[in-house]
């Protein structure tokens, strides 16, 4: 069985589909179709159940293949690092998953120092949800990603940040002029949040289920900013880190402290036991300030994350907030829990 075929059988079953798999590896969806039938020739079996939707339904022999597929590219993959060791930093590729929020303020900086320090890396960057991400590291998809994922089996992590989310409001709401807001006192405001597949809407989920609060959500995106151009337009009120609103500040809107503490906490991934290549190893480093000392670009402090502004500090209007950078790199092993 050639190797090029099983990766892109096993992208059909990740992305599923064969047009999502072609776009996903830059090729045609007929090289992809030719693929999967060379595996069923070479093994004699049909792999994917035709005429189900979607069409990445595995057979019985389909799952063997799948599964020994990711074992064997996963593998290769390891091969291919170890040998750039020998190599240095002069080439190889660093695979990253990034999430969909706050990924710009967090990242794009850092990106563009390794990006100088290491021309001959070609970077590799995906962005999905924390819950994609995660599989995306098990299957080798990528080889380090960024997530406030908290369910961690099987991985090992490194704190990146950690911000406490704001209450975003528009600046004539009533409660726009309170220095700290409690969920209590939102229970009457419309909720403006994301989508359900994203963590951080988990993570606000929890925090009003704890509040014993039953507001009305006016709507659910997919996008941060539209979600604060909501705000502005007065569909209601949104929670989000801080760093999402200094990128997309929005004049006639302000953030407000949260009186409970809900933190964004963000965390660089990988297997535990993944062979890190140097290409990793060299981001890990950029990202939480080790080695190189000085040559990353500086980022302004920001306050102790425990920290609530005095009585009559008052909401500062976004368009004024200062820039925030990167919290400190303790190191963390991964919690091992019982869960999926």
């Amino acid at each position: 069985m050639e190797y090029k075929d099983m990766r892109l059988f096993v992208e059909v079953v990740r992305c599923g589909g064969f047009t999502e798999a072609a776009r996903a590896c830059s090729v045609s969806q007929s090289a992809v179709s030719k693929a999967v039938k060379a595996l069923e020739s070479e093994s004699g079996f049909s792999l994917l159940m035709r005429g189900d939707r979607p069409r990445s339904r595995l057979t019985q022999a389909g799952q063997l293949v799948y599964q020994r597929a990711v074992h064997i590219l996963l593998e290769a993959q390891n091969l291919q690092e170890e040998l750039d060791d020998l190599r240095g930093l002069r080439r190889g590729s660093l695979r990253l998953g990034l999430p969909r929020v706050g990924s710009g303020p967090l990242f794009a900086d850092l990106l563009a120092t390794y990006r100088e320090r290491y021309p001959g890396i070609e970077l590799e960057l995906t962005e999905h949800g924390s819950q994609r991400l995660l599989a995306a590291i098990s299957s080798g998809e990528v080889e380090l990603a960024a997530t406030i994922a908290t369910d961690l089996e099987g991985m090992t992590s490194d704190l990146v940040d950690s911000r406490p989310l704001v209450v975003l409001l528009r600046e004539d709401d009533p409660l726009a002029d309170r220095p700290v807001l409690s969920l209590g006192e939102l229970a009457e405001e419309n909720f403006l949040l994301l989508s359900p597949d994203f963590a951080l809407n988990e993570i606000v989920q929890n925090a009003i289920a704890k509040a014993n609060i039953h507001p009305r959500i006016a709507t659910r995106s997919t996008q941060a900013d539209f979600l604060i151009d909501l705000v502005s337009a007065g569909m209601g009120v949104t929670l989000l880190p801080e760093l999402v609103l200094e990128n997309h500040p929005v004049a006639g809107v302000v953030a407000v402290p949260m009186a409970e503490q809900v933190d964004w906490t963000i965390r660089m991934v990988w297997r535990e036991t993944a062979h890190l290549s140097p290409a990793a190893r060299a981001w890990l480093d950029l990202v939480l300030g080790r080695g190189h000392a000085g040559e990353s670009r500086p980022h302004p402090p920001h306050p102790p994350w425990g920290a609530r502004p005095t009585a009559g500090s008052g909401p500062v209007p976004l368009a004024n907030r200062p820039g925030m950078g990167p919290g400190a790199a303790d190191q963390h092993q991964a919690p091992r829990t019982s869960q999926d």
